[in-house]
């Protein structure tokens, strides 16, 4: 079994010249996601995770699983030979309301527990993103309510409460960039820790 996770930073976009170069080796489908964005950040990031998707296509065995995910100036792909789902998310305020109203109980007051802001705010984006990896990886989206389900952390690992059917998933965190919280999630994987890989832009 295999799982690959690669990140590239998506600001070398502003440059205009390659951000055109790189978007018209996009396939129609991606072309028109990165144009019909709103704002320039948007563009930037669905272009970027499609470039991360051409990466992982051209260089693992046709036929392997690939999720995107993007947030603030980071775009991630993972990519295997079991079902996967992945998120990156950028640290931002206002996030207990959404917790106390979205979010498991028992997921809640691990979020209340923690000693400080700082750490309440990280315990919230780590439970985010391991939230929106399963149902990601489940490919129920959110077709599956948050409340429907519980993310349990503690010192033996992350495990996922769940009905929505009897596989074994596998969660896996990682400390790629401060303010950032990133995470994956696999169904039936056996292999170790997937390692980041980051991607220049500028060199595709």
């Amino acid at each position: 079994m295999f799982a690959r996770i690669f990140i590239a930073d998506v600001t070398v976009l502003e440059d205009r010249e390659l951000f055109e170069r790189l978007l018209a080796r996009m396939p129609a489908e991606r072309r028109n996601k990165v144009t019909g964005s709103r704002f320039d950040r948007d563009r930037r990031l669905s272009l970027g995770a499609g470039c991360l998707q051409m990466f992982a296509e051209s260089s693992l065995k046709e036929g392997s699983d690939i999720n995107l995910s993007h947030s603030g100036d980071l775009a991630m792909c993972i990519a295997s030979d079991c079902r996967a789902g992945c998120d990156v998310q950028i640290y931002r305020d206002n996030y207990m309301d959404i917790a106390k109203r979205f979010f498991f109980g028992s997921e809640y007051e691990l979020i209340c527990s923690q000693p400080t802001e700082g750490a309440r705010q990280e315990m919230f984006f780590r439970l985010w993103t391991l939230k929106e990896s399963f149902m990601k990886v489940t490919r129920l989206g959110f077709a599956l309510p948050l409340q429907d389900f519980s993310i349990d952390i503690s010192d033996g690992g992350i495990s996922v409460t769940q009905n929505v059917d009897d596989a074994k998933y596998s969660f896996f965190e990682y400390n790629y960039r401060d303010g950032y919280s990133v995470s994956c999630a696999l169904r039936g994987y056996e292999g170790g820790k997937p390692g980041i890989e980051t991607v220049d832009l500028t060199g595709l």
